[in-house]
């Protein structure tokens, strides 16, 4: 399935039971394979991998607590997610769209499996995100950081360029 507006580059492949939202552009000659949801208002770059089941362009888990109220409210994700080119992310993962913004993850950034990047994150060239990283809302990451398997990152954290943080910190 394809929503209206969206633009799909020269050579780019979506595999069976995929489904694509509106006003999504996707550059060439890349690969969507089984049973990925990329939801509206996403540009993807070219060269792009988006292993099985992944789901770009979710609602971020944002919520208002309001007194007296029953439960808190929910705070639509009405922004974007911006991949750059050469982003490579593994199945199963999630990339929460952004509340006002971009959530963005920067060219050559190769995620694995199983791996949640939430709302306004910003993921810098190069970096390397391996299994089961939780990445909070409005994390900056540096370019070439690596953040090992396990990782939690916190809300509202900076991580430097380069840095190296091992695995279940």
């Amino acid at each position: 399935v394809i929503g209206p507006r969206t633009r799909r580059g020269s050579g780019t492949v979506a595999l069976p039971h995929v489904t694509i939202g509106a006003d999504v552009t996707i550059g060439e000659q890349g690969l969507i394979y089984c049973g990925v949801r990329i939801g509206d208002r996403v540009a993807i770059g070219a060269r792009a991998i988006i292993h099985y089941n992944a789901v770009i362009g979710s609602d971020g888990f944002s919520f208002l607590p309001i007194p007296n109220a029953p439960v808190p409210a929910r705070v639509h994700s009405l922004g974007r997610i911006v991949i750059g080119d050469d982003v490579e992310i593994g199945a199963a993962s999630t990339v929460a769209r952004a509340t006002l913004e971009s959530t963005l993850i920067a060219d050559g950034t190769k995620i694995d499996n199983h791996v949640h990047i939430a709302h306004n994150v910003k993921i810098g060239r190069s970096c390397l995100i391996c299994g089961m990283a939780g990445i909070s809302g409005s994390v900056t990451i540096g370019d070439g950081v690596v953040l090992g398997g396990g990782v939690g990152i916190a809300d509202h954290v900076t991580i430097g360029a380069h840095a190296k943080v091992a695995a279940g910190s």
